[in-house]
């Protein structure tokens, strides 16, 4: 059985983070060279984590107020939005929303 979008996109983005610490750790002699083969493979990493992440919106209701921490929303118990995807799942794994 093969790996979940979102088991791909969570180690493709630990690897972007292996990425962007080694070239933030790269000493004053890395060549230029070496900076641009780095920044090629953090571009192509970052390419491949945004075609793994879930786009577009879905609407939710409201089981719990999400106006406190830490999701900060103006909306209230009962309330139906349609709210960004990635958003929409962590309210509903915090128990705050549903999916309609």
């Amino acid at each position: 059985m093969g790996k979940s979008k979102a088991q791909k996109a969570a180690e493709k983005a630990a690897f972007l983070k292996e990425l962007e610490e080694k070239y933030n750790s790269l000493s004053e002699t890395a060549t230029e060279v070496e900076k641009a083969e780095l920044q090629k493979q953090i571009d192509e990493a970052k390419a491949e984590l945004e075609e793994l992440e879930p786009k577009g919106t879905v609407e939710v209701e409201f089981i719990k107020s999400p106006t406190g921490a830490p999701f900060f929303l103006a909306y209230n118990k009962d309330d139906s939005a349609s709210i960004d995807v990635k958003q929409a799942a962590e309210l509903i794994e915090a128990g705050i929303a549903v999916k309609k």
